[in-house]
């Protein structure tokens, strides 16, 4: 399975490093929105926050990342890309 949107977490199902959570959401903004955001964005840190508080609440890592690209996917930064 050659994975194209996820490709900086190893699985889906189990909760990553904060580390891989930053990397992979940075990912995701340069795919959706065509720009480079490195770990000390500001975008990543809140939607690395997302991510946590999402997972935290739902116990579902998965359900957290839906949620997270969700949120790149609907930010003026996408419609403008």
């Amino acid at each position: 399975e050659d994975r194209t949107l996820f490709t900086e977490v190893d699985d889906l199902d189990t909760a990553p490093s904060d580390s891989a959570i930053e990397a992979q959401i940075a990912r995701l903004i340069l795919l959706a929105h065509g720009r480079r955001a490195g770990e000390d964005d500001a975008d990543v840190a809140d939607l690395a926050d997302l991510w946590s508080t999402t997972a935290a609440s739902s116990g579902d890592p998965r359900y957290a990342w839906k949620v997270v690209f969700g949120a790149i996917l609907r930010h003026p930064d996408f419609v403008f890309y």
